[in-house]
């Protein structure tokens, strides 16, 4: 797609949004999220660009080791190794040191569900079928959107308490093998132990809460992928490091959207930092707004930099335990929701955590159709294509901008246009395209990738260099512009009648193998 064409349809569908935004301006009233938990003795650093960690201990009076590390993003978690010593001093010490940029003790998270002490209903007959048909997929009309789009070729990062990998319907679904950053046996397996390890009186209360998450992106989305990631335990505790680790292996790993349904009171850098970084690399992050029933929003919810999900009931009413603010940014069916559950079974479970996945559902059929969309733009389209709430007035502007509508959602997507997304990986780079409805073929053409013709949504092109836009040039100045070992490739549609060209270029000009797409 050209340059023009993209401004063209952005400037539609941001007027779109604007007409059905409207002007907020509401703040959420200030409330405490809840205690401040920390982790004894441990404080994460975030050093300045390029500054040496050995450098920063060697400057402060203390004895002080290295825990972990995330280089990539300039973090560093950090120990006192004397009892004696009060931490907050070693945290006063870093935090005067020319060469960090914040310091901060390192902090514990866990499900939404675990703080309001929620609990799976397993004593409930459900089967594939009851799952499928659920209430809550029909009043997103999710029917309507699946017969468009299924999220094919998009990855869904589930950072959870690992998953269910043998269960049916997710089997089929996993890629990986996952990771685990939650101190298990190093999978991304779920990992009950039998024992009470956080002294609430339950055993493994969240151990299948991942499963759970996934089976609901596996609702919306049957045809994604689900890259299980553990950050964690089996009682839904975690910390914020893991979680930061998490994400940036996720990013890593193809991940196009990170599903976050945890939670910390207090916002965390290590966190922050990480979903900036994902972010800028267009990863949609999307976080659960938390279970406190507070004019609250949890941690990273309350970010600019992620989809806040809030929870309604089936009558788009606020669910009773949801949190509530400004930052909210739309809400879904969180109440009673069906969903996969140990190795073969279901249950049913309430909470933001779960409406969280099925936004996350929906952003992978998003990408389906536009794979090269930004996370700015991913969060437009999912407020301008909302249902209308039926909260009171006290909660306007609390609870974001309606009730998610992946039929609605579709619908918009359903024109004639399609956007190209070049990934990295170890071999080469994968190019990946968005379908356009009763299109007969695909092609990629131009330049040294001329013969990738293919049906397929994705084709292997090697170690190439790509090109984010199509660009007016000369055949003599390709190789200059592109640097050695590069080459043009363009995609279109193949569905002439004759065969004897692609249709209309965005410049109105027949659409020739070798002519481009460039806007005059």
């Amino acid at each position: 797609m050209g340059e023009r064409t993209r401004r063209r349809l952005w400037a539609s569908l941001l007027l779109l949004a604007a007409v059905v935004l409207g002007a907020t301006g509401v703040e959420a009233v200030e409330a405490n999220c809840g205690d401040d938990d920390r982790v004894d003795d441990q404080i994460v650093v975030e050093l300045e660009p390029g500054a040496s960690i050995d450098a920063v201990l060697a400057g402060i009076p203390y004895d002080v080791a290295v825990i972990d590390s995330v280089p990539q993003y300039g973090l560093w978690l950090l120990g006192s190794l004397d009892p004696t010593v009060d931490v907050a001093d070693v945290e006063a010490a870093l935090e005067s040191h020319p060469a960090v940029e914040d310091a901060e003790r390192h902090r514990l998270l866990e499900t939404p569900e675990g703080v309001q002490r929620s609990i799976p209903d397993l004593g409930i007959a459900i089967d594939a079928a009851g799952y499928l048909g659920q209430e809550a997929f029909t009043l997103i009309r999710g029917p309507v959107a699946q017969q468009h789009f299924t999220g094919v070729g998009v990855t869904v990062a589930v950072l959870d308490t690992g998953v269910a990998l043998q269960h049916e319907l997710l089997a089929g679904r996993i890629v990986g093998p996952g990771a685990d950053f939650a101190g298990g046996n190093g999978t991304a397996a779920a990992q009950p132990n039998g024992l009470d390890d956080d002294g609430d009186g339950d055993v493994d209360e969240s151990v299948h809460h991942g499963t759970f998450v996934a089976g609901l992106i596996r609702l919306i989305a049957p045809g994604a992928f689900i890259l299980p990631v553990r950050v964690l335990e089996e009682d839904g505790k975690g910390t914020a490091f893991g979680v930061a680790k998490g994400i940036l292996y996720s990013v890593q790993n193809g991940a196009d959207i990170i599903n976050l349904s945890l939670g910390l009171a207090v916002e965390s850098r290590a966190v922050n930092r990480a979903i900036e970084d994902a972010h800028d690399r267009g990863v949609v992050v999307v976080s659960a707004a938390g279970n406190r029933d507070l004019p609250c929003v949890d941690s990273p919810a309350v970010s600019s930099s992620t989809v806040g999900v809030a929870a309604v009931d089936a009558s788009f009413v606020k669910a009773q335990f949801s949190s509530y603010g400004s930052e909210v940014d739309l809400s879904a069916p969180a109440q009673e929701l069906w969903s996969t559950f140990g190795d073969e079974g279901f249950a049913a479970w309430s909470g933001t955590s779960f409406a969280t996945p099925l936004v996350s559902g929906a952003v992978a059929l998003l990408l389906e159709k536009y794979p090269g969309l930004s996370p700015d733009q991913v969060l437009d389209l999912l407020r301008a294509t909302t249902q209308p709430d039926h909260n009171p007035v006290t909660l306007q502007d609390l609870m974001g901008n309606g009730v998610l509508d992946v039929g609605a959602l579709t619908e918009v997507l359903t024109s004639d246009r399609t956007s190209l997304k070049a990934r990295k990986v170890p071999a080469g780079s994968v190019l990946s395209w968005s379908p356009v409805l009763n299109a007969a073929s695909y092609d990629v053409v131009r330049g040294g990738v001329s013969g990738l013709a293919s049906g397929e949504q994705e084709v292997f092109l090697g170690a190439v260099v790509c090109q984010e836009n199509d660009l007016a040039v000369t055949e003599a100045a390709d190789e200059a512009a592109l640097g050695a070992g590069g080459a043009w490739f363009y995609l279109f549609r193949d569905d002439a009648p004759d065969g004897g060209h692609y249709g209309s270029a965005s410049n109105g000009n027949p659409r020739l193998p070798l002519s481009g797409d460039c806007p005059q």
